[in-house]
């Protein structure tokens, strides 16, 4: 996004560390024993929603193309390739064992541009899940690929459902920022359900950045309020749309100004419900803005709302 000299912009930024484990834990291995066994035929591989009809074709291709993004860093694909339960430990945390994986590869020596797939085989078939072994080229180390993993065809496709050796990502923000009483400053991060939503910057008179944006001046009797969030994308859905997950409103009191007063900017500038991201994913920087009575632009909070669970995230803009 390009912003004009006049726009008073402060680059504000705050972004969340999310604590990480690469390289340690006798769990989180990258090669050698799995860190347990798969599961018999009487387990729960994925409850009511592991149901479908696949084919061994198809099933022997996703686990093939999943080892293959181990190997060439492409932690997006990989992460598709998880079932539901194992997203939800987050992009984040899949994406820093993989890290790992492929640094302890890299110290032990092993070269992963010869690695590859010499034979799949797939044990208990039945349409809706099957274990997965993998014979890897290249190597005469031995990988957890080449142990049985178990896949279950969720989502209209074959997913791995294996993920006991990742390590949970650690971003304590759970509950941050629900409280109105204490809203989050600027720098302040929340994350609400993979969306991690930081308030970089706050025009309360806000007429002049949104015309230099291209916007229109406030409309008689009201004033604009302009407040620039950062959003990133690190929860388990392969892609979402942002109007969605999330709704935006400038609160003072019990008056709430929503998507009906906002500026009207038809640029970038400015938060597009329609945007959409994958796991990972940092949008440009945005501002949310609203057309405020004056006399509400004292004692006025950022309202984010999650409307999956209809869960309210404040930021203090005053």
């Amino acid at each position: 996004m390009r912003l004009s000299g006049r726009a008073r912009i402060i680059g504000i930024f705050v972004v969340a560390a999310l604590v990480v484990s690469a390289c340690s834990g006798d769990g989180d291995v990258g090669f050698g024993p799995a860190p347990a066994a798969a599961p018999g035929p009487d387990d729960d591989v994925g409850g009511s929603d592991a149901t479908g009809s696949g084919s061994e074709a198809d099933l022997e291709a996703a686990a093939t193309e999943s080892f293959a993004a181990v190997l060439r860093a492409d932690n997006q694909t990989y992460f598709n390739l998880l079932s539901r339960t194992c997203r939800n430990l987050q992009f984040a945390a899949v994406g820093g064992h993989l890290d790992g994986r492929r640094f302890r590869m890299d110290i032990a020596g092993i070269d992963r541009s010869a690695l590859g797939v010499g034979g799949v085989e797939i044990r208990d078939f039945d349409g809706s899940a099957a274990d997965v072994i993998i014979t890897v080229s290249g190597t005469t180390e031995s990988f957890i690929e080449a142990t049985p993993r178990r896949w279950i065809f969720e989502d209209n496709g074959w997913k791995l459902d294996e993920c006991d050796e990742i390590t949970p990502a650690q971003g304590g923000l759970a509950g941050v920022g629900t409280d109105r009483a204490s809203p989050l400053a600027i720098g302040g991060v929340a994350d609400l359900d993979g969306w991690l939503v930081s308030l970089g910057f706050v025009d309360l008179d806000a007429e002049t950045l949104v015309t230099d944006l291209g916007g229109p001046p406030a409309p008689a009797g009201t004033q604009l309020v302009a407040a620039q969030i950062g959003l990133d994308y690190i929860g388990a859905e392969p892609l979402v749309t942002l109007g969605d997950s999330l709704e935006f409103a400038i609160v003072s009191g019990d008056t709430a100004y929503g998507q009906d007063a906002a500026c009207a900017a038809g640029n970038d500038a400015f938060v597009d419900l329609s945007a959409q991201a994958t796991p990972g994913d940092t949008l440009a920087p945005v501002f949310v803005c609203r057309a405020v009575s004056p006399g509400d632009v004292g004692d006025v909070l950022l309202r984010v709302t999650h409307t999956p669970s209809g869960t309210n995230y404040w930021f203090d803009l005053g």
